[in-house]
């Protein structure tokens, strides 16, 4: 792999936790995200999000394309891994850093509509056939007993299947229950204070036992269902709700905007989110987080203030290597693209830190 097309760029900088950060959002535009954005998802110090692009960002604000041509519409982390899911449905992608992707096959003639993460194992589904791989690489296939019966959901090792006249749950993918009083499609499902949530095109629902669903009192039909510590969130149009036992709701006083929110997603300190083209994030702008940038180019661009100074370093080992100081400038414009004179290695990678 030639390593000359692979630059970096971290500054460093300390994080004020807000009161409250689900109280403060931010909307982020000055990296365009582009408008197809698909999903977005959190692991190992990062965010990646997928579309007709991979980018990844480690602080939710600026973003660096790690794949310009990815294609995915579902994104999820585990087991040390990213795993992406094609947007033809014969495919999928996986990343163990978010910058690097490879693609892969389950070699089959059914096409893949659903991607997911059980708690131990990456799931995909189509069909009348779930995958299952703990790393997504090698795949176990399980078939689905019910007639005309579909994959929805998992969370926490419980599984949802749809039928045309009912919904069924199960724990190992071979003994089958029926649900009571669940509606619509449902497309996510989480574990959350020992209590499953189901979003659905009919709104939000609840049940302890994956047997037994009520309504929440949700007014209305979120495209986005996600956790922060000990709160539900979920995103309607462009208004963000949380909730702490899934059935009484309030508003967050989120930015105003006619665009609606793609996926939200958080790291354990703050929500990072997509509305339109931009990143959308809770609680105060972090001061002490990696900011990343990358070029196909023998060098780095720094995007910052102007007269800033950045000392640009080079490494030959990303995950561990020795940092050297190429040069230390001052920023003169505010989107600036520093080339190494002399790039006599192409394996090197370059980082700018702010000083």
């Amino acid at each position: 792999m030639n390593f000359l097309a692979i630059l970096f760029f971290f500054c460093f900088m300390l994080d004020t936790p807000a009161s409250d950060e689900l109280d403060v959002w931010t909307i982020h535009s000055s990296v365009n995200l582009g408008s197809t954005v698909a999903d977005i998802t959190y692991g190992d110090g990062r965010f990646v999000l997928v579309g007709a692009k991979a980018m990844m960002s480690t602080n939710g604000i600026d973003w660096v394309t790690t794949h310009p041509d990815l294609r995915c519409v579902k994104v999820v982390y585990g087991n040390g891994r990213f795993v992406a899911l094609g947007t033809s449905g014969k495919d999928y992608a996986t990343s163990d850093d978010g910058f690097f992707w490879s693609f892969r096959s389950l070699g089959t003639s059914t096409v893949i509509t659903r991607l997911d993460w059980d708690g131990t194992s990456f799931v995909l589904a189509g069909g009348s056939f779930v995958w299952r791989s703990a790393d997504g690489v090698s795949w176990v296939r399980e078939a689905i007993p019910q007639r005309d019966g579909y994959f929805l959901a998992c969370a926490g090792k419980k599984y949802l299947v749809g039928t045309p006249d009912a919904t069924w749950i199960s724990t190992n993918l071979l003994d089958w229950q029926r649900c009571s009083n669940i509606v619509g499609n449902v497309s996510r499902m989480l574990l959350h204070n020992n209590q499953l949530l189901a979003l659905s095109d009919r709104g939000i629902q609840t049940s302890k036992d994956g047997l037994q669903w009520k309504r929440s009192d949700f007014a209305g039909t979120p495209s986005v269902l996600a956790v922060h510590r000990d709160v539900v969130l979920v995103g309607l149009g462009s208004t963000i709700w949380t909730s702490l036992d899934g059935d009484s709701w309030s508003r967050r006083p989120t930015p105003s905007s006619n665009l609606g929110i793609v996926g939200l997603v958080s790291d354990g300190n703050a929500v990072v989110g997509v509305i339109g083209t931009s990143s959308l994030r809770s609680g105060d702008a972090p001061l002490n987080q990696p900011r990343l940038q990358l070029i196909l180019a023998a060098g780095v661009r720094i995007q910052g203030a102007i007269g800033r100074r950045y000392a640009i370093q080079s490494t030959l080992d990303l995950l561990g290597g020795i940092w050297r100081t190429e040069d230390v400038i001052q920023l003169p414009t505010a989107d600036f693209t520093w080339h190494d004179p002399s790039p006599l290695d192409t394996r090197k990678m370059y980082r700018a830190v702010a000083q």
